[in-house]
């Protein structure tokens, strides 16, 4: 797209992945699944202080003779949380812009770091986010100035409206949700200049030669399409889907142009590289060993979150989905109510099949209450297992919670 001419030459170049989920909803969920390929229950990352960082699999790369080395821009992703981890190297940030993450990551690369390999990259932005105010976009929109009686940041209009008990979309004006979007999209772009500087410089080094380059996200965006805003609280599809590029040194059964269109879980891909370097995974996270081509095939996508009931907004329920083929089962376990959508004839999730088809819905709820358990029973998760006090003060402090 427009937006992104970078991220869309990568894709052209290399393997895209259709149907990827996130593991939770938010941060402080999707990470923690991400660096262990274990379900937000068994990673235990609704207590991030207290998640399995021991199960993390980026030790496995450090023992491997892997350099490892991490940028977070997220001050939810760092030391403070034991995300450093079997990393030689990390340096954490309290949301600054990706220009400033750049030139940290020069810094050490030239340095520090003198192109050892093999190597093991983590970097994670916090652009694009809340608010949407792209660096790059900031005089333009200032020429522009804000339409009339809209909210420029989605965070005072969820405390507003949604935290009382309020659909925002019975008041914000008509267009507010397009504007937010639109600086949205200003903050990908801008994101998507700076990851070709990083690519570049790093190529241009040699650094890219015989390397496997990964991008997703860890979770996506709300802007209105189910009533809500920003992330972290529903699991429609606007939420946990997200990108899935890899270019360079692709595994075996990939190639430049491939499109895989099955879906899978971001559980999958530390133990899937892993796997392919033949290196093992601990425990249940070998399993997850099933994103590559001749690797065994995936178990349905799961996803969990704490998030808003189904026709209400301002109290806390727990939310878990799963997808089987073209369903997908999203159930509020709080309430005992689910819905149930097919993705392919319904991409937009606007029609609810768990009336016209409760076998279905039956199943894939049995399915994603059966995965929920086993991984509460094997992490001994406690049935009031909430968010604990500290993180809830933390996320206050970044502005998730009011």
């Amino acid at each position: 797209s427009a937006n992104t001419p970078f991220l869309d030459r990568l894709a052209d170049e290399g393997a895209v992945y259709e149907n990827v989920w996130s593991p939770g909803a938010a941060t402080y969920l999707s990470v923690p699944s991400l660096f262990t390929g274990l379900d937000p229950y068994e990673s235990n990352s609704f207590n991030l202080s207290e998640w399995n960082s021991g199960m993390s699999l980026v030790p496995r790369f450090e023992a491997a003779g892997y350099y490892t080395a991490g940028f977070s821009a997220n001050s939810l992703v760092g030391p403070l949380d034991n995300f450093d981890a079997g990393f030689r190297f990390f340096r954490v940030r309290f949301w600054p812009p990706a220009d400033v993450m750049f030139n940290e990551l020069k810094t050490h690369f030239l340095y520090s770091w003198k192109n050892r390999f093999p190597f093991f990259l983590y970097v994670h932005l916090i652009d694009p986010h809340d608010p949407y105010f792209a660096p790059d976009a900031i005089a333009d929109l200032s020429r522009r100035g804000r339409p009339p009686g809209f909210a420029a940041d989605p965070r005072d209009t969820r405390h507003k409206y949604v935290l009382e008990g309020l659909n925002p979309a019975d008041y914000l004006p008509p267009g507010n949700a397009g504007y937010m979007r639109t600086l949205y999209d200003e903050e990908v772009r801008y994101a998507d200049g700076w990851l070709e500087r990083t690519f570049n410089m790093m190529k241009d080094a040699g650094a890219l030669d015989g390397t496997l380059v990964v991008v997703t996200a860890d979770h996506g965006e709300m802007f209105l399409e189910h009533g809500d805003l920003m992330h972290g609280t529903q699991l429609y599809e606007e939420t946990v889907r997200v990108p899935l590029i890899l270019w360079g040194s692709l595994p075996p059964g990939l190639k430049p142009g491939t499109r895989v269109a099955e879906p899978h879980s971001l559980m999958e891909l530390l133990p899937s590289i892993l796997d392919w370097q033949g290196i093992e995974a601990p425990g249940a996270a070998a399993k997850r060993a099933t994103l590559f081509p001749g690797q065994p095939p995936p178990p349905p996508p799961f996803v969990a979150t704490t998030g808003l009931p189904f026709d209400a907004y301002g109290e806390d329920h727990e939310l878990i989905c799963i997808r089987d083929g073209d369903f997908k089962l999203i159930l509020d376990v709080t309430a005992g109510e689910r819905r149930l959508f097919n993705l392919s004839d319904d991409p937009g999730e606007r029609r609810d099949l768990s009336e016209e088809m409760p076998p279905a819905a039956d199943r894939l709820a049995e399915l994603a209450l059966a995965q929920r358990d086993a991984s509460r029973r094997a992490n001994a998760v406690r049935d009031d297992a909430k968010p604990s006090p500290t993180l809830i003060r933390r996320l206050k402090a970044l502005g998730y919670v009011k």
